[in-house]
C-alpha cells in the first residue's frame, strides 16, 4: 500500500499556505461576475489642496487637472502639483471651470468668494506659466468639454446614498451606503470621463476615480466553498465540457481538488466530495476510470460520486502521487516524489521504473508527463527531465547530465510544453521561461531564456498551456501571462484584470476540448478563452511624461528645478559644479499598481536597466553628450511605445576647454624652455668650471705620475747598481780564493744576485713598471749566466718557447731565482759526458692567472740515488720552496734529459685565492 504522510508535515505546509493567502495579497479590485470595477477616493490626504473638487479635465499630454475650493491641482497618477493665487498668480483660488483652448492652453475660470465675480486665467501647458486673459469676451460663453457629464445623464449615479453604475440594464454597485456612511452628505458637481474610460467623480469629499471593464475571466471554487481554510489551493483540473455553445444545456462539469476535498462544478452548482485524511494532488480520466492521486491512489465512481481505494501492491513505498499518465488501456504511469511507477489496474501491482544508466539521478517530485512528437514520453521532475521508453528511464536532461547537449541551466523545472514545431518551452522555479530546441545530428541544441527583462511578471513560473494562435499561457507566482512565440510579446494579467488570485499553483492547469484554459491558484480556479482575453488586452499607448527634473548645484548647495529647460528645448545642460540630476516621470494610466520602468543612457556602455518607482538619479556623468531613454511597462506587460527621451549635455569646466588647454600648453612650454635654458646655462657654467678643475688636476696628476715613474725607475736603477756592486765585490773576493769549491759557491751567489739585478734592470729600461716581459728576461738571464760560467768553459744552446707574457715583479723575482737555479744546475752537472748542452725553456698559461714553466736540458739528469722531492741540496730545496711561495709546485722527470716542471700563479690570483 502507498504510505501516508506524517500529519506534522501537512500541518506545517498548510500553515504556510494559510499565511500566504491571508497576509500575502491585498485585493486591488472589486470583481463582479461580468465586470471588473476599480475604485479609490483622492482627497487632501493624497495631496489635493482642498476636499471640495468642483471640476476636472485631462490635457493633451495626459495629465488630470482638478479645480478645487483652494486652487488648481495637476495629477500625474503619483502625486498632486498645486497652483494658487498667492504662489503662482491665479486671480482667485476657487476654480469653478476648466477648459482647453486651441493653443494648448488651460483656461481657468475662478470666482471671487465675496463678490462672485468670475475671472479667467490662462496657463501655458508647456511652461506652466499663468497669465490673465486679455479679453474676457473670448471666454464669455463657457461650455463644458464634450465628455463632461453631469450626474443626471451619466451612467455613474449617486442615488440613495450609494454610488452605482448602470450598464446593460444592470445596476453595479460601486460604493454601498455602509462604505459612504463615514463621509458627510455628498454633493457631486460632475463626472469627467478620461481617455481610458475612467470616471472622475467630483464631490465635496474629494474626487472618486472609478473604472469599469468587461470581465473575460470566469472564476470557480473560490474561498466561499466549504473547505478547510488552510487548504484552498486548486491542485489539478479536468473537464470534458464545451462552453462555447451557451444554449447547450448538457451536463457541463469541471473537476478539481482542493486539500482533502474533491469538487465538481456542474453548470451553476458545486458538488463537494470529502476524503478523510487524504490530500489530492493529481487527476486522470481514462476511458474506463477516473483516478485521483495523493497519498494513495483512488478511483472515482462517476455514477455514485464516491471514491474507492485501489489496493495497490507496490514494489516500494511510492510517496505522494503528483502526476498520472495513461501508458496502455490497463496501465498508468504514476509520478511521485520518490520515483516513477507503472501501475496495472488488472493485477493491482505497482513496480518502479528502472534507469538504463547508473549515472541518472533518482527522480524527485514528478509534476507532469509530456508526450513529445519525436522523442517519446518525458517525466517533468523537480530535478530535470527523464525520458521513458518501454517502461524504462532511458535518458536524462538536467544540470547533472553528462553530455553537453543534455545539460540544462536549471534543475527546478515545474512544467514543459512542446509546440507544433517541436520546440520545448520550460517553466522554471526562479529562472523564468526557457525555449529549448532538441539537439539534432547536424547541430547542437539551443537554449534561450526569457525573464523579467523580457516583460514576464515573475521569474517563478508554474504551468504552460498553448493556444491555437502561437501563444503560450503561463501561470506564475505573480499573475498570468501570454507569450507570443513569433514576436516574443508578453501580455500580463492580474487580479486587476479579473483573475481570482495572483499566485498560481504548480501542477494545476488544463486545456479544455474547446480551447478554454483553466489555471488553478492558491484560492480558486480561473478559466478563460485566450482569443477574447488577448483582444481586450491590446493597448495602443499611454501618455508617459516627465514630471520633475532637478539639478544639484554645489555652489548653492541645493537642488534647482529645470523642468522648464527640458520642456522648452528637450535638453538638459549640466554646467561645472552641477553633479546630481534627478528625473521623475509617470505613466499616466492612473492605475494603482506597481509601475515598472527601464532606462538606458546612450553614450555610456551598458544595457537597459530595470527599476521600480518613478524617479531616477544620475550622477558622475563624464563630459560629453548623452541621450537618456526611459520606458514604462503597461498593465498588460507590454513596453509602452511612447518613450521619454532627454538629451543631456555635460559641459567641460574651463580647465578642460581648448583655449585653456592651449594657454596651459603655451605657458608650460615657456616655463619648460626657461627651465631648460637656465638649467643648460647652469650646467654649461658648471661644465666649464669642472673642465678647468679636471685640466688642473690632470696636469698635477700627470706631473706626479711622471715623478713617480722617474722615482721608481731611479729606485730600480739604484737597486740594480747596488746588486752589481755586490757582484763585483764577490768577484774580487773570488779572485783571492784558491779553493775551487768556494769559488763555485761564490759564483752561484753571483748568479742568483745577477738574476735579481736583471729583473730590476728590465723594469728600469722598459716602459712597464708593474712587470717584465718574461721571454726577454729568460734570454737576458741565459746570456748573463753564460758570461758567469765561461770561466768553467761550459756553454749551452738556449731555445725559448714563450709568447709575449708580462709577469708582475712579485712573481718575477722568485720565478727568476728558480730559473737561475735550474740554469746553474745545468752548468754544473749536465756537462759530464758532453760539451754541448741544449736547454729548452717553455711557459704557457693554463687558465686565467695560472701558468706552467717547463725547463728541459739534454744532460744526463739527476743521479739515480737523488730524488727531487726530498733532495737536501740547496738549489733543489730553493726551487721547491720558491714554487710553494708562488702557490704552485715543482716536479722532475727524465725525458731524454732532465725536465723540471714548475706550476705557479701570478700575484693577483694568489691574493684572491
Amino acid at each position: 500500500m502507498l504510505y501516508k504522510l506524517h500529519s506534522t508535515f501537512f500541518l506545517l505546509a498548510t500553515l504556510l499556505l494559510y499565511c500566504k493567502i491571508n497576509f500575502g495579497q491585498t485585493p486591488f479590485v472589486d470583481r463582479n461576475s461580468d465586470y471588473i470595477i476599480t475604485k479609490r477616493i483622492l482627497t487632501v490626504e493624497n495631496g489635493l489642496p482642498a476636499k471640495s473638487v468642483i471640476c476636472a479635465i485631462q490635457d493633451k499630454e495626459g495629465f488630470m487637472w482638478f479645480g478645487t475650493e483652494n486652487g488648481l491641482s495637476r495629477y500625474d497618477g503619483k502625486r498632486f502639483t498645486n497652483y494658487s493665487k498667492e504662489k503662482d498668480g491665479l486671480s482667485e483660488n476657487k476654480i469653478i471651470q476648466l477648459l482647453l483652448d486651441d493653443s494648448n492652453r488651460l483656461v481657468i475660470v475662478s470666482v471671487d468668494v465675496v463678490t462672485h465675480f468670475a475671472r479667467v486665467n490662462l496657463m501655458d501647458l508647456r511652461t506652466y506659466t499663468i497669465s490673465t486673459a486679455k479679453s474676457k469676451s473670448n471666454y464669455a460663453v463657457l461650455k463644458p468639454p464634450l465628455n463632461w457629464k453631469t450626474n443626471e445623464n451619466s451612467n455613474l449615479k449617486y442615488l440613495d446614498n450609494s454610488i452605482a453604475l448602470y450598464l446593460e440594464n444592470k445596476r453595479i454597485e460601486i460604493y454601498s451606503k455602509e462604505e459612504l456612511s463615514n463621509l458627510p452628505t455628498l454633493v457631486f458637481s460632475g463626472n469627467y470621463l478620461d481617455q481610458f474610460g475612467n470616471n472622475w467623480f467630483c464631490s465635496n469629499s474629494g474626487v472618486f476615480e472609478i473604472g469599469c471593464k468587461k470581465n473575460l475571466f470566469h472564476n470557480y471554487f473560490n474561498s466561499n466553498l466549504p473547505t478547510d481554510p488552510f487548504n484552498k489551493q486548486v491542485r489539478n483540473i479536468y473537464t470534458e465540457a464545451n462552453f462555447k455553445n451557451e444554449n447547450d444545456k448538457s451536463d457541463k462539469r469541471i473537476y478539481t481538488c482542493m486539500g482533502d476535498k474533491f469538487f465538481i462544478q456542474k453548470n451553476n452548482t458545486v458538488e463537494t466530495i470529502p476524503i478523510k485524511d487524504f490530500f489530492i494532488y493529481s487527476l486522470l480520466k481514462t476511458s474506463e476510470k477516473f483516478y485521483v492521486g495523493g497519498s494513495e491512489l483512488l478511483v472515482l465512481d462517476l455514477e455514485k460520486l464516491k471514491f474507492q481505494v485501489e489496493a495497490v501492491e507496490a514494489e516500494t513505498n511510492s510517496g505522494e502521487i503528483w502526476a498520472l499518465y495513461p501508458a496502455s488501456p490497463h496501465t498508468i504511469y504514476v509520478g511521485t516524489n520518490v520515483g516513477i511507477f507503472l501501475y496495472n489496474d488488472s493485477t493491482h501491482k505497482s513496480e518502479q521504473l528502472k534507469a538504463s544508466n547508473y549515472s541518472f539521478p533518482l527522480t524527485s517530485v514528478v509534476y507532469r508527463f509530456v508526450q513529445t512528437r519525436k522523442h517519446g514520453l518525458f517525466a517533468v521532475a523537480q530535478n530535470g527531465l527523464f525520458q521513458i521508453n518501454n517502461n524504462t528511464i532511458v535518458d536524462y536532461y538536467g544540470p547533472g547530465a553528462l553530455g553537453a547537449d543534455h545539460k540544462l541551466p536549471t534543475a527546478d523545472i515545474f512544467d514543459m510544453y512542446e509546440d507544433k514545431e517541436g520546440i520545448c518551452w520550460m517553466a522554471s522555479d526562479g529562472n523564468g521561461l526557457f525555449r529549448w530546441t532538441w539537439a539534432a545530428a547536424d547541430k547542437k541544441g539551443a537554449l534561450e531564456n526569457f525573464s523579467l527583462q523580457a516583460g514576464l511578471p515573475s521569474n517563478i513560473l508554474c504551468r504552460i498551456e498553448g493556444d491555437d494562435n502561437n501563444n503560450l499561457w503561463v501561470s506564475t507566482y505573480n499573475g498570468l501571462f501570454s507569450f507570443n512565440k513569433k514576436n516574443r510579446l508578453v501580455h500580463s494579467f492580474s487580479t486587476a484584470d479579473g483573475i481570482i488570485n495572483n499566485e498560481f499553483n504548480r501542477a494545476s492547469s488544463f486545456k479544455g476540448p474547446d480551447g478554454r484554459m483553466y489555471f488553478g491558484t492558491i484560492n480558486g480556479l480561473t478559466a478563460f478563452y485566450p482569443a477574447e482575453v488577448l483582444k481586450s488586452a491590446i493597448i495602443d499607448s499611454v501618455p508617459f511624461q516627465v514630471t520633475l527634473i532637478n539639478k544639484y548645484s554645489a555652489a548653492k548647495n541645493d537642488f534647482e528645478p529645470c523642468i522648464n529647460e527640458y520642456r522648452s528645448n528637450n535638453k538638459i545642460v549640466i554646467h561645472p559644479g552641477e553633479g546630481l540630476l534627478t528625473v521623475e516621470f509617470s505613466l499616466l494610466d492612473f492605475q494603482e499598481r506597481p509601475h515598472v520602468y527601464q532606462y538606458i543612457i546612450q553614450g555610456l556602455p551598458g544595457k537597459w536597466k530595470l527599476g521600480e518607482g518613478n524617479a531616477l538619479n544620475i550622477n558622475s556623468l563624464p563630459y560629453g553628450e548623452f541621450n537618456l531613454k526611459i520606458q514604462a511597462r503597461l498593465a498588460n506587460g507590454q513596453w509602452n511605445p511612447v518613450e521619454i527621451e532627454i538629451a543631456i549635455v555635460v559641459l567641460k569646466p574651463y580647465y578642460f576647454k581648448p583655449w585653456f588647454i592651449i594657454l596651459c600648453i603655451i605657458v608650460l612650454a615657456a616655463l619648460t624652455r626657461w627651465y631648460f635654458t637656465s638649467k643648460t646655462n647652469k650646467l654649461l657654467r658648471s661644465k666649464i668650471r669642472l673642465e678647468s678643475l679636471v685640466q688642473s688636476r690632470t696636469t698635477s696628476l700627470s706631473k706626479a705620475l711622471r715623478d713617480k715613474d722617474l722615482l721608481i725607475k731611479e729606485v730600480h736603477h739604484r737597486v740594480k747598481n747596488n746588486l752589481q756592486v755586490i757582484i763585483s765585490l764577490l768577484d774580487l773576493q773570488n779572485d783571492k780564493i784558491t779553493d775551487e769549491s768556494m769559488k763555485i759557491a761564490i759564483l752561484e751567489s753571483q748568479s742568483r744576485i745577477g738574476s735579481i739585478s736583471l729583473i730590476h734592470q728590465n723594469l728600469y729600461l722598459n716602459g712597464h713598471l708593474d712587470g717584465i716581459r718574461f721571454d726577454e728576461f729568460v734570454i737576458n738571464l741565459g746570456k748573463q749566466l753564460d758570461d758567469f760560467y765561461k770561466k768553467l768553459h761550459r756553454e749551452i744552446l738556449l731555445e725559448i718557447d714563450i709568447v709575449n707574457t708580462f709577469i708582475d715583479i712579485d712573481t718575477a723575482v722568485p720565478l727568476g731565482l728558480i730559473l737561475n737555479e735550474l740554469f746553474s744546475n745545468t752548468y754544473k752537472h749536465a756537462f759530464k759526458n758532453t760539451s754541448n748542452i741544449k736547454v729548452t725553456v717553455s711557459m704557457q698559461e693554463i687558465s686565467k692567472g695560472e701558468y706552467k714553466l717547463v725547463f728541459h736540458d739534454s744532460g744526463p739528469g739527476l743521479s739515480a740515488e737523488l730524488r727531487f722531492s726530498n733532495a737536501q741540496t740547496l738549489g733543489l730545496e730553493l726551487i721547491r720552496g720558491l714554487a710553494k711561495q708562488l702557490h704552485g709546485e715543482a716536479s722532475y722527470q727524465y725525458r731524454e734529459g732532465g725536465e723540471f716542471t714548475v706550476s705557479f700563479k701570478d700575484s693577483i690570483t694568489r691574493k684572491n685565492a
